[in-house]
Formats: C-alpha cells, structure tokens, sequence
C-alpha cells in the first residue's frame, strides 16, 4: 500500500443529480428577461461532495441556482444532512450563480404559476437526499492533489478591463491509490453570463459546458465561484454567438483545471473542519422614489446621449450596467427597500471556513469582489479557496472606497448591505482564516 495510505486517510465520494425544472418554468437571473423557458440546452444539477475521516464529516453541495437564501439553505443542508449521516451545521450548500437557471428565490419578475416553486423544491430534495444517503457507502480512501493555473481570455473586470483581477483557478482533485478522480473542486470568479438575457433555455452557462468535460474525464467536480461580483466576460464574449461562446468559454475552464492538474502536489494533513460563525448584518438606507428615479432618467439620458455619440462598446456595456443598478435600485425604493423584496428574513449572515487537509475554504453569503479575493489569498499560508452565494444572499458585498464615487459603479448600486455590514463580514472571515492558521487545523 502507498505510504499516504493510513488508518486515517480521508475518504470521499461525489455525485451529480439532474434537477432541471419543467419547461414552462420561469428562468432567473436577469431583470430584462421576458417570458418562460423554452427548452434545455444543457441539465440543471446538484452536485454532492462527501469527505469524511472517522468521526469529522463534511458534506458540500452545489447547485445551479442563481443564489440560495437562508431559511431555505438551513432546511435543505437539515435534509440532506440527515440522510448523509452528517450534522447540519457542517453541510455547506452554495449556489454557482448561472443567470440561466431556475428562477428561484424571487429571481424573476415572471414569477411561478401557483405552487410550482414550492413543489420544484419539494423534487429538489428529494433527489438530492437520494443521493445524498448513497454517498458514505460510496466513499473510498482518498490523496488531495492541489494545483492552481491562471485563466487567460475568459473573465476581466467588467467596469475597466484593464484592472487587476483574480484570475488564478485552484483546483483540488481527491484521488484514490491507484491515481483515479474521485472528485473535483474548481474555484474560480467570473459571472456565469455568456448567455443572455434573451436566452430562454435552460442552462449553468460556461460552468456547465466546462463541467462536462472535465466530468468526461473521470470523477465528479463541484464548481466554486470565487472573487466575481465584479468580474464577467462583458469584454471578452462575442454578443452575437452566445451558444457558440458559451462553448468554447467552457473549454478555456476545462483547459486551465488540465493545466492546474499538470503541476498539481500532495496537500498535507487529513483533518476535516467546519467553523461557521453568524455576523449580525443590516440594509443600506435607500433613495426616496423620486431620488431613485432622477439618478434612473439621469442614467438613461446618458446611455442613450453616449450610443449616439458612437462611444466604443465597452463603454457602452458600463453605462448599460450603470443603467441596470439604477433601475433595480428605483424598483427596490418604490417597494420600500430590501426588506419587501426578500420578505422576513434573519438579518444574520453566516460565514464558513472549510478546512479538508491543507485545503481551506471561506464561503460567503453574497458576491465577492476580486479585490477581496486577492487579499484573503495573499494573507494565507497555504492554498485557500474563497467561495460566494453560499448559505444566504445578501447581494453585492463590494467595500467602500474612500474618495472613490461607488455610487457610479453597478456593483456598488446593487449592493443591499450597509458598508459596516460588508466589512464585517470580511473582517469576520480574515479572522476566521488567520485563527485557523494559528490553531493548525
């Protein structure tokens, strides 16, 4: 038996289980879309990762959602905890924020016919705890391998391309004795919106296209979408081929995990921990309606006055987004903030440090910017990967910048939180990184 092998060498298992809606369902993601889906163009999945090493357990589940909310994400992690054999509390559930999926969670202004949402979920669960109580009969004696890459021609930043972004993927593979891919993680941040807002067929955009070819080559692999509040393919896609572009940006995520693999080493330790730690947040105050509508007419008549003045695309794709955030914050004034459009909700937002090995793993209740990224990166010792829309959603968790007009930035425009809130949260989980490194997990 290889060395590695001991008594207390991690095991572990993973499955994929199709939960791609009925056509007729609505899709979520884009505030413009009009009308229900058509077809599929590729399956809606959840993907189930099991690791366990004696008694310490963790259980981590993807889903092609645009997002997930928390009350909901407690009993579904309490569902399938159940039939996994794990404790809720260490059942981590986030979504890869394809714009192409269902529209749950009140992601689509075409809404559900009657109780079809709700009996969606029901089948939800049910598949997923199917597989879920298959997963420890299923878990073998498993290496992890981790290597990292960096990914050219796929995202950028979407409001000036020419900024400094996360572009390094980290891939961690578990692998059996005799070299075969149990499972797969990917992370990486970009805005799963190759597609558009006229596409009306189901899909998990450039995750799923690339998924299915690394799936092709062995083991099942869970796609973490890391640093991409502010990170797209608005400047490196083709608007007029989107299927086509779709493809070929899966290949380019499919290519960078190969090359990651290429150069990929042993990760030490076989420890398996799950911290969570809740961080009391609260809404941003929101424009009066009229205040909200001048900043939307205001946003309009400059689209419309720079299209007519022949500005080059990309400028044109910023002012379209800037256009966006104004409308949704003017639709969310008029509702009366926030709170009217999520409903009641706990106001405490949860943060979660996965550590498997050497491998950490800090997942966050919204959109992460790049620049958080990068600076949780450098502060670790040792390889990290940072995960959004997980557990909750508390929309764009983008920093203030002293001096700097956020409120011209979409991403700033749609962030809900409070700027105290946001920094707790990364505050919260800086903390959370550097105890694990003092305690040695």
């Amino acid at each position: 038996m290889n060395d590695n092998f001991t008594r207390d060498t991690l095991r572990a298992a993973a499955i994929a289980v199709e939960i791609t809606p009925d056509i007729g369902s609505p899709l979520g993601g884009y505030l413009l879309r009009q009308g229900v889906s058509q077809d599929v163009l590729d399956p809606i999945y959840a993907r189930l990762l099991y690791v366990e090493n004696g008694d310490e357990k963790a259980l981590l589940v993807s889903l092609d959602f645009i997002h997930v909310m928390g009350a909901w994400s407690d009993r579904f992690s309490q569902a399938i905890g159940d039939a996994a054999g794990v404790a809720p509390e260490r059942v981590v559930v986030w979504a890869i924020h394809t714009h192409s999926g269902p529209g749950v969670f009140r992601s689509t202004q075409v809404g559900w016919e009657g109780d079809g949402e709700e009996r969606y979920f029901a089948r939800v669960v049910e598949k997923t705890v199917e597989a879920a109580r298959e997963l420890p009969k299923r878990a073998v004696p498993t290496l992890l391998m981790v290597g990292d890459a960096e990914v050219y021609g796929l995202g950028t930043h979407r409001n000036e391309p020419d900024r400094a972004v996360d572009d390094r993927l980290v891939s961690v593979r578990f692998v059996t004795e005799s070299g075969k891919t149990v499972a797969g993680l990917v992370n990486y941040g970009c805005h799963p919106t190759v597609l558009g807002p006229d596409n009306l067929r189901f899909s998990s955009d450039f995750v799923g296209a690339g998924l299915s070819r690394l799936d092709g080559e062995g083991g099942v692999t869970l796609f973490l979408n890391g640093g991409s509040g502010d990170v797209s393919t608005r400047f490196t896609r083709s608007d007029t081929e989107r299927e086509t572009e779709r493809e070929r940006f899966g290949e380019i995520l499919a290519d960078a995990v190969r090359t990651a693999r290429k150069h990929e080493e042993l990760i030490d330790g076989r420890g398996v921990s799950v911290t969570k730690k809740t961080v009391p947040v609260a809404y941003r105050e929101y424009p009066e309606p009229n205040t909200a509508r001048r900043a939307f007419e205001g946003a309009e008549e400059n689209l419309t006055r720079e299209r007519n003045a022949g500005a080059d695309p990309g400028r044109l794709r910023r002012l379209e987004a800037v256009r966006e955030g104004a409308l949704v914050s003017l639709l969310l004034s008029g509702m009366g903030g926030p709170s009217a459009h999520f409903g009641d909700r706990s106001m405490d937002a949860p943060v979660t440090l996965v550590v498997i090995g050497g491998l950490a793993i800090v997942f966050f209740p919204g959109e992460v910017m790049s620049e958080t990224s990068l600076e949780l990166k450098q502060a670790k010792d040792g390889p990290l990967m940072v995960c959004g829309y997980a557990g909750d959603y508390f929309g764009y968790l983008a920093r203030s910048k002293p001096g700097h007009r956020d409120d011209m930035e979409y991403e700033s425009m749609m962030s809900v939180l409070d700027a105290e809130s946001i920094d707790s949260l990364i505050d919260g989980a800086e903390k959370m990184l550097t105890d694990s490194s003092e305690t040695d997990i």
